[in-house]
């Protein structure tokens, strides 16, 4: 499973990283793999243009 992507909109962004949290529990419960792209994006001046 892959996280969702981070958006221009810092209220969004703390939605997505709670939700991106949970999945990953979820994930790790059921041993699934689970890659988390919203973290480094989240800081990237390239994906926020």
């Amino acid at each position: 499973m892959i996280s969702s992507l981070p958006v221009d909109d810092a209220q969004n962004n703390i939605r997505i990283a709670n939700l991106s949290d949970d999945f990953f529990q979820v994930c790790m419960q059921l041993n699934v793999p689970y890659l988390d792209v919203f973290t480094p994006l989240k800081t990237s001046e390239n994906w926020l243009q």
